[in-house]
This record gives C-alpha cells, sequence and structure tokens, in this order.
C-alpha cells in the first residue's frame, strides 16, 4: 500500500535509507522527507519511499528534486516504479524545465531504473568520509560569514571555479550562474543558508575561496582558479572538518566528481575514505515524457 509519509515513520525510513546510502545523515534524510512523500507499507513493514521537492527557480531554470528508494530485500518487485507513478502526476501538474535526482552507483539497478523513467547520466561522484579528529593548523586565510555584501564575489567565484569541470563533464549551462541567472532567487538561497556560507581572503584581501557546509556535509569548496597551488583548498578543508566536527558530528562527509584529479588527492591526502559511489542525472522536456507501465 502506498500512503502518504507520516513523521512517525521518520525513524524507520531513515534506518532504511541509511543502510543503502551511508553518505546521507539523518538530518539530510529528514530533509528530503518534510514535504511530498510517499512510502510503501506492507504488513507495517516500510518497504520503499519516494520524495519530491516543490517546484523552484534555480540558476539554470526551474526544477524539481526527486528521490526513490527501495529496501535492498524488495528490490525488483516494481515498488520503486510504483512509487515513482504516485509521484508523477503532481509533478507533471506543474511541470519544471529538469528534475534532478541522484542515486547510488556502485550496487543495484538504479541507474537503469532512472534511464527508463527518461533520466539521463550528468555526472558520476564519489561520497567520501572523514571519521578522524579536528585537525592543527595555522591558519593564512581569514574567513568571514557570508553577508549580502559578498554576493558577487560568490557568484563570480563558484563561475570560475567550477567551469573546466563542468565542461570537461559536459554539464550545460557550462557557468553556475549564467547570463540572465534568477539574482533574487540566488540571493534568496545564499541568505537562507548563510550560517554554513564563508568566504575567504588572503592576506592582500583577496577573495580567494568560498565554503558551504549544511550539516556534516561539505556541499561545496571552491578556489579561484588564480589563487590554486598554493595551499588555499586544503587550509578551507582543515577549516571545514574542524567547524563540523565542533558543531558535534561524528563524520565529515562530501561528494566529489570522480574526474577531478585534483580534489580527489586534496582529500585522501587529508584522509577522507570511500562511503560510496554516486550519480547525478536529470530529466529534461518532463511534459513529454512517457512513462513505462512497470
Amino acid at each position: 500500500m502506498i500512503r502518504e509519509c507520516r513523521e512517525s515513520d521518520w525513524p524507520a525510513v531513515c534506518e532504511m535509507v541509511a543502510q543503502d546510502r551511508p553518505s546521507l545523515s539523518a538530518g539530510l534524510i529528514l530533509s528530503r522527507l518534510s514535504a511530498n512523500s510517499v512510502v510503501f507499507e506492507v504488513g507495517g513493514l516500510i518497504q520503499g519511499v519516494a520524495a519530491r521537492t516543490a517546484k523552484r527557480v534555480s540558476p539554470t531554470g526551474t526544477k524539481v528534486s526527486a528521490w526513490v528508494y527501495t529496501a535492498p530485500p524488495f528490490r525488483h518487485r516494481g515498488i520503486g516504479g510504483a512509487l515513482w507513478r504516485r509521484l508523477w502526476p503532481d509533478i507533471v501538474a506543474d511541470p519544471p524545465e529538469f528534475i534532478a535526482t541522484s542515486y547510488r552507483s556502485d550496487t543495484g539497478d538504479a541507474a537503469g531504473f532512472f534511464a527508463r523513467r527518461g533520466f539521463k547520466h550528468l555526472v558520476s561522484a564519489d561520497c567520501l568520509g572523514y571519521p578522524g579528529n579536528a585537525i592543527d593548523y595555522v591558519p593564512v586565510l581569514k574567513a568571514e560569514l557570508y553577508t549580502e555584501q559578498h554576493f558577487w564575489d560568490f557568484i563570480n567565484l563558484a563561475n570560475e571555479a567550477f567551469l573546466q569541470l563542468r565542461q570537461e563533464n559536459g554539464i550545460l549551462p557550462h557557468l553556475c550562474y549564467p547570463p540572465g541567472f534568477d539574482e533574487k532567487a540566488a540571493r534568496h538561497r545564499l541568505m537562507l543558508f548563510r550560517e554554513g556560507v564563508f568566504m575567504f581572503r588572503n592576506q592582500a584581501g583577496a577573495t580567494v575561496g568560498y565554503l558551504w557546509i549544511e550539516g556534516p556535509a561539505i556541499d561545496a569548496i571552491a578556489v579561484a582558479p588564480g589563487f590554486t597551488g598554493q595551499g588555499y583548498g586544503s587550509e578551507i578543508m582543515k577549516y571545514a572538518i574542524n567547524l563540523i566536527l565542533k558543531h558535534g558530528h561524528s563524520t565529515v562527509t562530501l561528494e566529489v566528481a570522480q574526474s577531478n584529479q585534483r580534489a580527489n588527492k586534496l582529500y585522501d591526502s587529508l584522509g577522507f575514505t570511500l562511503l560510496e559511489a554516486v550519480d547525478e542525472a536529470r530529466m529534461c522536456d518532463v511534459a513529454s515524457v512517457v512513462l513505462p507501465t512497470k
């Protein structure tokens, strides 16, 4: 039976998802279940869950994020397909320009599941974890909590820092914030999450990088191309690790594109280890997609 997810379901759902996705914190799992989520239940046992966000404006167009998880013992029984068909009518009632999803790629057949439903592979990444202690270091950068005055520094740095990576992986648009992006929405999102966004300046006062953390996860770290190779990325990472551990989390997590050799080398040197591999995928032309019957 498919029904709406209740608050009383959250502990069981978190446990089920965490068994398959060890890189996801309970807080992140719960954030995905906070609205528009359904579960597949038989005899009081939850065997699968699916959730979607409301349509929102992103720098690359209107977007819905959606996820489907089925507990490993109950896969290949049509549960995931049934959950997806339950979400689908609400999505296409007001279709976004694209739907984004992510799934584990080193086990199971999630890639095939989403491909059959019209998703195209975007990028492959590794989820890494740092279970160690705080790291002693002598800071040379000044960390500043994000404010509105940092907005254009953040936008320009994000565009510069990730341009090559997005080009190499065929991620369109190549700029994180392309010309004509929704400035109001971007400003709102940054202020909403500002407690976890930090800008870094060197001793000359130049903005050299930024950090975005959410709970135990490093969501993004960037160093401006003109300042790479000077140890700034390593220092920002150490700042992030120590701050996350100080907030009471036992493990620091992050995702890194498998093709990003420079970043992977840095994370390996700091003691990060592989938790799981994931793919990110998108569905475009949402209104024209025809769902499979199973």
